[in-house]
C-alpha cells in the first residue's frame, strides 16, 4: 500500500515537472499584442501618413504649414498613378501627370454629389481666374466615384462654370492614392487637393476646405521655385 502510494506521488510531481518546463502557447491577445503595427512594418513613418490624421481645419497660412513634400523612398510603393492616363471629361483627351513636369499641377478628388466639394471648386474658380493665360498653373479635377460618368461631370462643370480639366478616375489610380496618402483622399468631403511643383514632386495639403488666398500663395511660391 506504502510503495503504491509513493509510486503515484512520483508520478504526479513528474507530470508537475513536465508541465513547468513545457513552453506555453500565447493566447490569441498576445499573439495581437505582439503582432508590429503598420508603422513599424513600414519603418519610420512618412509626413504624408500623418496627413489623413487631421481634422477638416488649416493650419498657418503659409505654404511651408499648408503643403508637405511626399517622400517616395520612404513608401513601399511609387507615385505610379502619375503615370497613369486621365480622360478629359469633356474633350477625351488624354491627361498624364508626369508630362506636365514644369508646371504647378492642383489635382482635387471630388465627387459631384458633394457639397464640401462645390465650395472648394468655388474657390479655385478664383483661383482659376487669378491665373487666367498662365500655362505653368494646372487644375484637374478627379472624380472619385465608379458611379459617376464622363457626361454626368462634365454637366457639373458646365453648370457652375468650372473650365479646368475634369476626368473620372481609374481604378488602379485611386487604389495607388490611397497606398501612397491615405483613404482620406479618395474622401470627398475631406476635400483633399494634391499639388505637384515643377519638379514633379508631390505635395499634400491638409483636409478641410482651403481659401482662394491661402491657394493662390501656394501657387505662387511653387511658381517663383520653378524660375
Amino acid at each position: 500500500m506504502k510503495s503504491a502510494r509513493n509510486a503515484l506521488i512520483t508520478i504526479v510531481i513528474g507530470t508537475f515537472l513536465v508541465a513547468a518546463c513545457t513552453p506555453v502557447a500565447p493566447t490569441t491577445k498576445e499573439i495581437m499584442l505582439e503582432k508590429p503595427t503598420a508603422t513599424e512594418m513600414m519603418g519610420k513613418p512618412t509626413e504624408t501618413v500623418s496627413e489623413s490624421t487631421k481634422s477638416d481645419t488649416m493650419m498657418e497660412n503659409t505654404p511651408d504649414a499648408m503643403t508637405k513634400p511626399t517622400k517616395s523612398g520612404d513608401m513601399m510603393q511609387t507615385e505610379a498613378w502619375l503615370d497613369l492616363p486621365l480622360l478629359n471629361a469633356r474633350t477625351g483627351e488624354r491627361v498624364i501627370l508626369s508630362e506636365l513636369k514644369g508646371k504647378v499641377v492642383l489635382v482635387e478628388f471630388f465627387a459631384t454629389w458633394c457639397p464640401s466639394c462645390l465650395k472648394q471648386q468655388n474657390e479655385l474658380k478664383k483661383l482659376s481666374d487669378a491665373f487666367t493665360g498662365n500655362s505653368d498653373f494646372v487644375i484637374i479635377v478627379v472624380d472619385v466615384d465608379p458611379n459617376e460618368t464622363s457626361e454626368s461631370i462634365a454637366k457639373y462643370a458646365d453648370k457652375y462654370g468650372f473650365d479646368w480639366i475634369y476626368a473620372p478616375a481609374q481604378a488602379d489610380l485611386l487604389t495607388d492614392v490611397s497606398n501612397l496618402y491615405g483613404a482620406n483622399y479618395l474622401n470627398p468631403p475631406s476635400t483633399p487637393i494634391l499639388v505637384l511643383d515643377p519638379n514633379g514632386t508631390v505635395h499634400t495639403t491638409d483636409f478641410g476646405i482651403k481659401s482662394f488666398e491661402d491657394l493662390q500663395s501656394l501657387v505662387e511660391e511653387f511658381l517663383k521655385a520653378g524660375m
